[in-house]
């Protein structure tokens, strides 16, 4: 498989973005899923902490199940990445939590121009932490 060198010719596999990207997924549906169950929730179906009745919302069980899945993944992908670029690539989450958010229907959350400036502020943050040679070259950049 192919490489992508970032910071310091660190080769990073195209096996391990995957991982890591599957990882962001699962964590990004846990989210949302537990969104989903925490809705159902305010409805005031849940007066106490009671196991079996949270255990049995389906919501509730695919956000544990796709969160547990997300850390096994993220645990290989730690292992294969330094932390420096490992973590912030978690920032995806914020965006795709975002997106599903405004778009899955149980959900329904509003879409407002501070969310969606403040998700591209994070997707430039996160190219600048990813690639820092090339956001090195565009604060050289004069306007002379």
């Amino acid at each position: 498989m192919p490489n992508i060198k970032l910071e310091k010719n660190y080769p990073i596999s195209m096996k391990v973005l995957f991982f890591a990207a599957v990882s962001i997924l699962f964590g990004v549906l846990g989210q949302l899923f537990f969104k989903a169950a925490a809705l159902q929730f305010s409805d005031g179906s849940i007066k106490s902490i009671d196991v079996f009745f949270l255990l049995s919302h389906y919501y509730l069980i695919a956000g544990i199940s796709f969160y547990l899945l997300a850390l096994i993944i993220w645990l290989y992908v730690l292992k294969e990445l330094p932390l420096s670029i490992a973590y912030p690539l978690l920032s995806v989450n914020y965006i795709f939590v975002y997106i599903g958010a405004v778009n899955w229907s149980v959900i329904n959350e509003e879409a407002k121009l501070t969310n969606i400036i403040g998700t591209l502020l994070v997707m430039l943050g996160l190219t600048l932490v990813v690639y820092p040679k090339k956001a090195e070259m565009l604060g050289k950049l004069s306007y002379e």
